[in-house]
């Protein structure tokens, strides 16, 4: 999947793709603050471009490399079970601030 905004600074949301088990593609110019853009870059579900031919060639790669992408789709579904459970987590720890 690609992914918009990331040569911008302003990159959308990369779990939607990575919750159905999808590697995804973006922009070079996103900001510090998109934590799960690093995490998935390290776990090696999401993939850096920085012009048009990156992206042809990690596209073309990726869809005639059947072991590469079916790592990068593990890799997705790992990585979104691994962070499941966060809503959960912060309502209880605010609970027990105010309760």
């Amino acid at each position: 999947c690609i992914i918009g905004g990331g040569f911008k600074g302003s990159l959308h949301n990369i779990l939607e793709a990575l919750v159905y088990h999808k590697p995804v593609l973006f922009g070079n110019k996103f900001k510090p603050k998109f934590s799960e853009a690093y995490a998935a870059i390290e776990k090696k579900c999401a993939f850096v471009i920085s012009n048009f031919n990156e992206m042809q060639f990690l596209l073309n790669k990726l869809s005639h490399d059947k072991a590469l992408y079916n790592q990068s789709a593990e890799a997705a579904h790992e990585y979104i079970v691994s962070n499941t459970g966060a809503c959960e987590l912060i309502f209880s720890e605010t609970l027990e601030k105010f309760c």
